[in-house]
């Protein structure tokens, strides 16, 4: 747990001088983290969503790079990020039945938008990275028929499904206006669902699974700080 000290910052919160940190400890800094970034209002927040997606890609480009073997998964993708869809979370409802279709918010900026895109294959990110540029043979990103993305508030969230690379590598190298084919509300399943960034909790700590992205359960505890206006 953390407190907030008589100057306005968030205390540290309880952990050993030296040392690795367990899982437990690493969250407990996530959890201070996010705190402080809410004690700076909504903004930071968001922030931070954006910082902790860059670490998902961050991950997923450790993966890749460090591993040329062929036929691998996407790395990135909902289920492993979240929980597999077919858990029931409240009642017999799953995940998906928990976002709220919303209106269309307008397109993002893939540079400053906290933005997830699946990526699998080195080849199409290569050429994406090659290609794409005010300068390079493609010019600048342009979204085309091939990229599809869903939307999430509170954050907002965006999560890529189709386009990945190509979308990957706007973010890399120049950004680009992004419109999502759907838009939801989040908030039914984040105050569904909680976490000891170990695991992932539904209805009456019903088990959902193992947390596999330190990352995106903070981004989760993010969606709950927004939806309760405070950290």
């Amino acid at each position: 747990m953390t407190s907030r000290s008589a100057g306005g910052r968030v205390e540290f919160p309880d952990l050993p001088p030296s040392g690795n940190l367990d899982r437990s400890q690493q969250w407990q800094s996530l959890i201070w983290m996010i705190a402080t970034a809410g004690s700076h209002g909504e903004s930071a927040l968001r922030g931070l969503t954006i910082a902790l997606t860059r670490l998902i890609q961050a991950e997923a480009f450790s993966a890749l790079f460090y591993d040329a073997r062929p036929h691998r998964n996407p790395l990135g993708d909902f289920d492993e990020l979240l929980w597999d869809r077919d858990k029931q979370v409240v009642g017999k409802k799953r995940r998906d039945q928990l976002l709220v279709g919303t209106k269309d918010a307008g397109p993002i900026d893939l540079a400053s938008t906290a933005v997830i895109a699946a990526i699998w294959e080195p080849w199409r990110l290569m050429r994406a990275l090659g290609n794409l540029g005010p300068e390079d043979p493609w010019g600048p990103w342009q979204q085309s028929a091939n990229h599809s993305a869903v939307y999430w508030a509170p954050w907002p969230l965006v999560w890529v499904y189709n386009g990945n690379h190509s979308s990957t590598a706007a973010m890399i190298k120049s950004g680009g206006s992004l419109v999502c084919d759907a838009h939801y509300d989040a908030t039914p399943l984040i105050s569904a669902i909680h976490t000891d960034g170990v695991r992932w909790y539904g209805e009456a700590d019903r088990d959902l699974g193992p947390v596999n992205s330190l990352p995106m359960a903070g981004i989760i505890e993010i969606g709950r700080s927004l939806i309760q206006g405070q950290p």
